[in-house]
This record gives C-alpha cells, structure tokens and sequence, in this order.
C-alpha cells in the first residue's frame, strides 16, 4: 500500500497521484497549519532579492531587444507579426499578410493582436513594442511562478521558503533558452505563456477569474489551445476537487484548436508538417479534414510518433535539462510540458524541436514544477522523502551546470554594425507607399508598410502591387538561409534585366528602385 498525502490549496483539499499520479490520497503540499512567523526584514530582503533579480534580467532583455532592432537582425517573423501590427494600427482591420500570401487572422488565429495594435498607434516605433511586450510577457510569467511558490511556502520555515524561491530564480533567470526565445523576433508563445500560468494558478486554487485568464490565452492563438489542453490533463488527473475545471479547461482549448481549424485560421501551424502521422496518401492541408487525419492516423499507426519521439529523446533533453526535468512528473506542470513537448518534437522539421520560442512553457512551467516537487518531498517523513529531495536537487545541480555551458548558444544570428548603417540609411530612401522585396535575414524592420515581399527561395514570383518596388539585398546578414548564389542571381536580375535604378550600393547591402511598366507579376531566378 503506497504512502499518501493531499494537496493543499486555498479553499481545502485536492488529491492527486504519484507515478502516474493515480493515487488519489497522495498530498504534494506543505501540512503544517500554523504559519511560521517571519520578521519583517526576512520578507523584505526576499522581496528584494526577486526584484532585483527579475528586474536585471528585464533590463538584459530590453537593452538586448533594442540592439536587435537597430541592428536590424530581424527575420522573416517578425515581419509577418510586425506587417499586421502596422496595418491594424493604421485602421486596416483585414490586413494581408503579403509575405505568406493570406488574411493575418487565417495565421493563428491571434485575436489579441487587435487591440494591441490599435494601442500601438499611440506610439509608432517600427515595431519596437512587440520586442518589448515579449519580453514583459517573459519576465511577467517568471513573477507568477515566484508568486505561486511563496504562496505555497508561506506556512513553511524561513529557510525552506528562501531556498525554494532562489532556486526556482535561479532555473529561471540562468536559463540560455529563455534569452535565445527572446531573441527570435516575435511571437505570442510568450504572452500565452503568460496567461496560461495566471489560468493554472487561479484554477488550481479554485478561483473563478482563472476563465479569464484561459479567455485571454486562447486569444493568443490556436498553438495556446494546446497549452489549455494540457492544463486541462493536469487538473483532471490532480485529483477529485480539479477534475472537473480541469475537464472544462481542456475542452475550451481543444474547442479553441477546433475552430481554428474549421475556420482554417491556422494555416500558419504547419499542419503538412505533420501529414507522415496520417494514414493517406492524400495532401494533409490546414483545416479539420486535415487535422482529423493526422489524429487517426496516429490512432492506427501508434509506432510512428513513438519512433519519432525515441530519434528527438536528445532534444528534448536539452529542452528539459536546464529546468531540472522533475517538472515533467510534477501534477501542477505535466500537462502543459506534455502538450508542448509532444507538439514540437512529432514535427517533421528536425529543428523545430531545438530550443526555441515556441518552448518557452517548458522553460517556465518546468521551474515551477521541479522545486514545488522538491519542497512537497521535503515535508514526507523517512527515506523515501530524503531520496526524493535529493533526486531534484540533483537535477536542479545539472541545470545551473548545463546552463553555464550552453550560454554560448544563445546568439545565432548576427547583422554586422556596418550592414546595419546601410540598412538604416536604405530604409531612410523607401517611400512610405513603396512595394519592397528583401532578402530573409534582415526582412522584419521593412514590413511596416502594406506591401512586403521576403526572398526565401530561388525562382519566386511576387505580384507587383505598387508604381515603386525597392528590392534590397543584404546576402550575409542576419538569419539568412537562403544561399549566397541564388542571392547574387536574384540580384543580378534584378540590376540587369529588369534594369533597375541603383538606389544604394553599400559593402554588404544592395538597394534597388524598379518602375514597373504595365507589368503584373515579376519572377526571380
């Protein structure tokens, strides 16, 4: 017979499971009933200590951030966030996104960029806002967990509570994947994150303002639907009292993720990415045909995910490691790491799985649940709660060890200050009204405008839609996949057959002026 515990939360008891967390009389938090008393200097000096701490790494990322944006090392992203941004804000409500080619709203279904665009026309910056707003939603996100571990060790000694908010500090703020996300242009992983730590924390404690929350993160996206649904999977198996909200908030987001595809508003998840797992020979396209597809086919086909899974067991190590791993069977955090985990590693594109923006919720829900795992298994009396305090400070060990050696993969990408006085001074050269195609790596800071083409391969057609088509070519700055040769091609055409005017001739930056004349699409080679 297993030894049990109950989980304490604001209005009572909630059970839970451990190994597959299936006991129900299993208690994962703190039992004492009387809280310790704490002095005054004691809770000022941690409060300190986290802002201090949470406070220099805002610092890092924006001052980060802000180079980013004058070095102009902003890619293809970026510009399709940065395109709707500025059409929004200048009242077009529809806007097309003209680098993929459809409605922003058919991307993800990323309802809250309305209103953040329409508050952006308070204050036109180039798009600088979205950096900074991805970076708030970061270090906002890491507050919340600060806050829900006090929280929970508010009944505890002074010295349990200090090591267990330093140590989930310390996973957070030490942690080189946080930074790297930071710093692949923008996306709305981060805000999701956000909200769907707000949701798991009032929902577990049984608050009704956790709905608004989950609202507010579902309006991030169809890829946050997924985050709803295994924050769902974990209320559900926490235990009786969660079970219920749990059932609800898992079905909101798959509902979410549902609609998204009926109304085929997420053409910009990659569903073809994922056709290997259907079981046809037909083309799996976005929309729910399509997603019903890939979900029978792994119904059928169960040894393909799990195949794929067993080649990527390395990558999503390097995801889990900096976080100590132990989140991964913590019931507040499972669920969520799960659905994220899962989601990037059974993408056919091999890189999709590295440490990216799109893990930022395993990176902050990870943290989270390693150290409230290690200061529920503090409280369990005997060997197996010694064993088990020391298995996670173990791992906690790792991570600042992994960390410490994997700083130098932060920055991938870079745009050389001299490319970036080029850029800046050919940006200074392009009409407002201007049709601008431009090379991949440096495309984000150009999509400001209605009209923004990207050169991601040899042989694109981009329609003409505008009396002036500035082409711009940077070949090796930024996050340029496209091969220096088919480049130099494109470029070539461009000054020789189409005969365009030299606007700016730089040392790594190429900017022409075309006049098109009667034409109405133009073909690179």
């Amino acid at each position: 017979m297993p030894a049990h515990r109950s989980i304490n939360a604001a209005d009572g008891t909630a059970t839970v499971s451990i190994g597959m967390l299936l006991d129900d009389r299993l208690d994962w938090s703190p039992a004492p009933t009387v809280r310790p008393r704490r002095s005054r200097t004691t809770t000022v000096a941690l409060t300190t200590f986290v802002f201090a701490a949470l406070g220099v790494q805002l610092v890092v990322l924006l001052a980060r951030s802000r180079h980013q944006w004058q070095q102009f090392n902003l890619s293809i992203d970026f510009a399709i966030f940065h395109q709707a941004w500025h059409q929004i804000g200048r009242g077009d409500l529809d806007p097309l996104l003209t680098t993929l080619g459809y409605p922003y709203w058919q991307s993800h279904f990323e309802l809250i960029m309305w209103p953040l665009a329409l508050l952006g026309r308070l204050h036109r910056d180039d798009g600088l806002s979205l950096l900074y707003l991805q970076d708030l939603a970061i270090v906002a996100s890491e507050a919340v967990v600060v806050a829900w571990i006090r929280s929970e060790t508010r009944e505890r000694d002074t010295r349990t509570q200090w090591i267990a908010v330093s140590a989930v500090v310390v996973l957070m703020v030490a942690n080189p994947w946080v930074y790297r996300a930071a710093m692949q242009d923008f996306h709305f992983e981060a805000l999701g994150t956000f909200f769907t730590l707000l949701a798991a924390w009032d929902l577990w404690r049984g608050r009704r303002r956790g709905w608004i929350w989950v609202a507010l993160a579902l309006s991030c996206g169809d890829v946050s639907g997924t985050y709803m649904v295994g924050l769902g999977l974990s209320l559900v198996v926490a235990g009786r009292r969660t079970r219920r909200v749990g059932a609800a908030c898992g079905a909101a987001g798959l509902l979410w993720v549902v609609l998204a595809a009926l109304l085929h508003a997420n053409r910009g998840s990659g569903i073809a990415e994922y056709a290997y797992l259907a079981s046809t020979t037909k083309p799996v396209s976005a929309g729910i045909a399509g997603v019903g597809a890939i979900l029978w086919g792994v119904v059928h086909h169960p040894s393909r995910p799990i195949q794929m899974l067993g080649d990527r067991l390395g990558k999503i190590w390097l995801n889990l490691a900096p976080v100590g791993a132990a989140g991964l069977v913590a019931p507040w955090s499972f669920g969520v790491m799960v659905a994220v985990l899962l989601t990037n590693a059974l993408n056919a594109r091999p890189g999709f799985i590295d440490p990216s923006y799109q893990d930022v919720p395993v990176a902050l829900f990870g943290a989270l649940g390693t150290v409230l795992l290690a200061t529920s298994l503090s409280t369990r009396p005997g060997r197996v709660g010694a064993l088990g305090v020391m298995v996670v400070a173990a791992l906690a060990i790792s991570a600042i060890v992994f960390d410490a050696t994997h700083f130098h993969r932060v920055d991938a990408a870079k745009v050389s200050p001299f490319a970036a006085g080029e850029l800046a001074a050919v940006r200074r050269e392009i009409p407002d009204d201007a049709q601008v195609v431009v090379t991949f790596g440096v495309a984000g800071r150009f999509a400001g405008r209605r009209s923004v083409h990207v050169l991601s391969y040899g042989g694109q057609s981009f329609p003409v839609e505008s009396r002036t088509v500035v082409f711009v070519f940077a070949p090796a700055a930024g996050n340029q996949p496209v091969p220096l040769t088919i480049v130099g091609r494109a470029e070539r055409f461009v000054r020789d057959t189409l005969r365009a005017r030299v606007l700016r001739r730089g040392v790594e930056v190429n900017a022409y002026e075309w006049r098109p004349h009667g034409l109405s699409h133009v073909e690179l080679p």
